[in-house]
């Protein structure tokens, strides 16, 4: 378990200065998930340059440097002031508030912390066994702690094009192959807390986006989101999708922020950014983000001025350019662009499963239904629903154009992708009261 808690706060102590440089109107409660976030993708961005554009040794200098950066960050964006016993006091206030609760609030508490525990518990228990699980995002780190020399010779039996999906990007990957060089083996049990950090995130950010609405409100979502059994399952299943939610959550709660009034769009367009790092799906919340936000500034006038947003798309296009020159390429599966009309029933099928989803899909229509008029009065509420529509419609772009069909059609991977957007369409639908602000 420590070497969890030291992956863990590897990521933390890295993306907190950043954070506070990025977003210091950030929500204290949010700092945590958001940070671990950022963490995250710089610790594997860094790795990745590290073991395999440099082919340097992952020996004692390269635990000296995420030392070394960590004091350096720390220093340069001045976050040595912080007063941990201002936080320790804050806390305190906060736990004593509890007890103006009703028994409701006590109860809907105590079931979160249940789904907490119940979820760690499972996640310490359930082997690796999914055949995505193990051929992807566990076979790659298990070969490149087994030959790293091999990982990249073509004649070598540990050679990573042998793992599944070898075009992905390497986050979760070298997440991975990081906590299992801490704990000085790769054991299951551990793995499986790298994507429960991320579940525990995802409440974290949406119980905080939602806690001036009133903690009632806060803890029934919350609740909802902890108990949908897709979502929940993907807690410990060791896939990447669940993950990938997390970042679009994050830059949904940025984007309207930034729809307010109150930040720059670049919170939202780093944490939509980097999802690609994560799964090349994510490439789409930056690209449907920088749509919308380009015919705004059109509209505004502004794009000349504010161009630089369009930089970005750079990092996804220099990932483009490495397959490319790996000869990984992008496509998942053979074949040419075509119509595929028999993905549109499987598509829309997936939504209906109450296994899966509870009550979600048959509550948002009725909550649309109700609250169309004022949805459409609100820019922020919006062009934050445009965002969410315009990445569910590039999904199924996607499924009816591309060889991609077949995991539609199959029904592979539709589910997992709807898992992608599920926490962002219950902070939508939380949210609703704060149209009024308007």
């Amino acid at each position: 378990m420590l070497s969890i808690l030291i992956f863990i706060a590897l990521m933390l102590t890295s993306g907190y200065p950043l954070l506070l440089r990025l977003w210091p109107e950030s929500d204290k409660l949010s700092r945590w998930p958001l940070a671990f976030l950022l963490g995250s993708s710089l610790i594997t961005l860094e790795l990745f340059f590290w073991i395999f554009l440099f082919r340097w040794p992952s020996n004692y200098w390269l635990l000296l440097f995420f030392i070394t950066q960590i004091i350096v960050l720390w220093w340069w964006f001045d976050c040595w002031h912080f007063n941990w016993w201002v936080s320790i006091q804050q806390l305190s206030t906060s736990l004593k508030s509890w007890r103006r609760g009703n028994i409701l609030v006590y109860f809907l508490g105590l079931l979160l912390l249940a789904q907490i525990v119940i979820g760690a518990s499972v996640a310490w228990m359930k082997p690796v066994v999914h055949y995505d699980s193990l051929t992807m995002w566990t076979l790659k780190p298990a070969l490149l702690l087994a030959d790293p020399a091999g990982f990249f010779d073509g004649s070598s039996p540990h050679f990573q094009g042998l793992a599944g999906q070898p075009n992905y990007p390497w986050q979760i990957p070298l997440s991975v192959w990081l906590q299992a060089k801490i704990n000085g083996e790769l054991d299951p049990a551990y793995l499986n807390y790298i994507y429960y950090a991320y579940f525990l995130s995802a409440l974290i950010l949406i119980y905080s986006a939602l806690k001036n609405q009133g903690r009632l409100k806060a803890l029934i979502i919350t609740n909802l989101l902890a108990t949908t059994p897709l979502f929940f399952y993907h807690s410990w299943n060791a896939y990447a999708d669940l993950p990938l939610a997390v970042y679009a959550l994050a830059g949904l709660i940025a984007w309207l922020a930034y729809q307010r009034g109150k930040i720059s769009p670049w919170p939202a367009l780093i944490f939509w950014g980097l999802a690609f790092w994560v799964k090349n799906e994510g490439a789409l919340f930056l690209a449907v983000a920088l749509i919308i936000l380009a015919v705004q500034l059109l509209q505004n006038g502004q794009w000349r001025k504010k161009w630089q947003y369009a930089l970005m798309a750079l990092p996804v296009l220099v990932w483009l350019i490495w397959l490319k020159l790996t000869g990984l390429g992008l496509a998942q599966t053979s074949g040419s662009l075509g119509w595929h009309p028999e993905v549109l029933m499987a598509f829309f099928s997936a939504f209906w499963s109450f296994t899966s989803w509870n009550i979600l899909w048959y509550v948002a229509p009725v909550f649309l239904l109700l609250y169309y008029k004022e949805i459409w009065r609100n820019q922020a509420w919006r062009l934050a629903w445009l965002w969410w529509v315009g990445v569910l419609l590039s999904f199924l772009v996607v499924y009816l154009f591309t060889p991609a069909y077949l995991y539609a059609v199959e029904f592979t991977a539709i589910q997992r992708n709807i898992i992608i957007l599920v926490p962002v369409l219950f902070l939508l639908i939380g949210l609703e009261e704060e149209k009024k602000d308007e």
